[in-house]
């Protein structure tokens, strides 16, 4: 598997978890927020990983790309 295919299944995961906690009426309210507000972060991170693979495999670095700071500092 690859890198992608496993962020889309965690993604898929985390999804059908949602799901549950949503539908699950014996959880109290402020149990039930926390757990989701933590699923939220992870798809969120978990997308964003996604994205940035996405993009450096359309837009790979230059093979002679090294530190560039020296050209951007002043004086």
């Amino acid at each position: 598997m690859t890198t992608q295919a496993y962020i889309t299944q965690a993604l898929q995961g985390l999804e059908q978890e949602v799901l549950t906690l949503l539908e699950d009426g014996t959880l109290p309210l402020p149990i039930k927020d926390a757990k989701l507000l933590l699923c939220l972060q992870k798809k969120r991170i978990l997308t964003q990983t996604l994205e940035d693979i996405l993009y450096l495999e359309k837009h790979p670095p230059e093979e002679k790309m090294g530190c560039s700071m020296h050209t951007h500092k002043e004086g």
